[in-house]
């Protein structure tokens, strides 16, 4: 058995056209990765269509298993269930450390892993009684989020829920 890397540079198109070719040239049995769900999302949409397994172990976008699909596979969480656990947590917390919590902001990422998980704690906020005081998307991989985090900053919330792959993540935190 061989095993063939590609690099779909993040890019959902060229994880499409790789998911094409590995399949119709390189004549794979399965497929795995991509790590962001924005192209998890087209390169097995692929897969499906030409009837070949698509394992995914790290693209967290619940949209990606509610498509009914017969050929894809997640083994880890969503972020449904991430974003669950982050309020059971910040529940707990203020209830050991008699705290009340009232106002959320969110900032998260322009694809398919920052809408989808931002939408979902914003329906948790609701179902908890927060109010999001700030919702604040932004580009991935900007090369700055400074205004981004300025307006975190002026809206002062109780809890602040960032999505975001590792070097946004890093410029969030060099702004905090």
């Amino acid at each position: 058995m061989n095993v063939i890397f590609t690099d779909n540079q993040g890019k959902p198109d060229l994880g499409m056209s790789e998911a094409e070719r590995l399949i119709t040239q390189e004549h794979v049995v399965a497929l795995s990765g991509c790590y962001l769900s924005s192209v998890t999302e087209t390169a097995s949409m692929v897969a499906e269509r030409m009837k070949i397994p698509f394992y995914n172990f790290e693209s967290s976008s619940p949209s990606l298993t509610l498509r009914g699909y017969k050929w894809f596979f997640r083994s880890s969480p969503h972020d449904g269930t991430f974003s669950e656990a982050m309020f059971a947590f910040v529940k707990e917390y203020g209830q050991k450390k008699n705290i009340k919590f009232k106002t959320i902001a969110v900032a998260y990422e322009d694809t398919l892993y920052g809408k989808d998980s931002a939408r979902i704690e914003k329906e948790l906020a609701a179902k908890a009684g927060y109010q999001v005081v700030a919702d604040i998307p932004f580009r991935r991989s900007a090369t700055s989020l400074t205004s981004e985090i300025q307006k975190v900053k002026a809206a002062n919330p109780d809890i602040f829920f960032p999505t975001a792959y590792i070097s946004d993540a890093i410029l969030m935190t060099k702004n905090l």
